[in-house]
């Protein structure tokens, strides 16, 4: 539980397992959001419909004991840089910094209580 004690901590917010659910909302934000972190180099499952609600798509962060401190911290930063900020066991998303591609990114980003 170390590891989801530091990802917790590191993300500002109170994980209850090692998997840690981060709601995007659309699909192909979540899923640019996936391949940008594979890029960096984490592996970090995008769920989508029909797994879970239309427009309740996320990331699926997983961490295990066998994760060192650096990869733990890497993940945690990566996703900050992403535009993840989790505050108050709530994660909004700066999607027109991100993917000012994205038609409608200005618009009020989605937010989800853990």
């Amino acid at each position: 539980w170390r590891n989801v004690r530091l990802f917790s901590e590191l993300m500002g917010c109170n994980f209850a397992s090692h998997i840690a659910p981060i709601l995007v909302g659309g699909e192909q934000e979540t899923l640019q959001m996936s391949e940008k972190l594979l890029k960096s180099g984490y592996h970090v499952t995008a769920i989508r419909p029909p797994t879970v609600p239309p427009g309740t798509s996320r990331l699926r962060v997983a961490i295990s004991a066998s994760h060192s401190e650096d990869q733990i911290k890497g993940i945690a930063t990566a996703l900050k840089q992403l535009g993840i900020d989790v505050g108050a066991s709530r994660f909004f998303f700066n999607y027109t910094r991100i993917f000012p591609e994205i038609e409608g990114a200005a618009a009020a980003p989605q937010a989800s209580k853990l």
